[in-house]
């Protein structure tokens, strides 16, 4: 059995991708080819999640998440934290050929943006000590 999206190979028995949620077929896609996931963003975060998964399904951007299926396996479900604590946070991975792409539209998500650090000034009024 084969998934005619990813091309994963399943034991008989098996209906659906795990990953892919698509209907598995007896032989391979004819197009099927090697596709190597990396991951491109870890998040326990659904909202986050939810909408990295927005901006590659808008980009065309073949992906999927692993541990998207396990979250609720054990019945624990999100915990308060935003994942399983068994099985840990959900990854989104890409094939290696959208990685740069991918990378560049969820750079808010991977790098998050540093502390602005404010500076506040003070009016000294005649009179005022210096300080120290």
């Amino acid at each position: 059995m084969f998934c005619p999206q990813c091309g994963a190979a399943y034991y008989e028995g098996f209906s659906r991708c795990d990953e892919c949620r698509a209907p598995l077929q007896a032989e391979p896609p004819p197009h099927a080819q090697r596709i190597t996931f990396v991951p491109v963003l870890r998040s326990g975060n659904a909202v986050e999640l939810a909408i990295a998964k927005s901006l590659l399904e808008q980009a065309e951007i073949p992906y999927y998440a692993q541990g998207e299926a396990l979250q609720n396996l054990f019945g624990l479900g999100c915990m308060g934290s935003g994942f399983n604590p068994l099985v840990g946070p959900v990854t989104l991975q890409v094939d290696t050929v959208h990685l740069q792409q991918a990378r560049d539209l969820l750079i808010r998500f991977i790098e998050p943006p540093r502390p602005v650090l404010k500076v506040h000034s003070q009016k000294r009024r005649p009179g005022d000590s210096t300080g120290p």
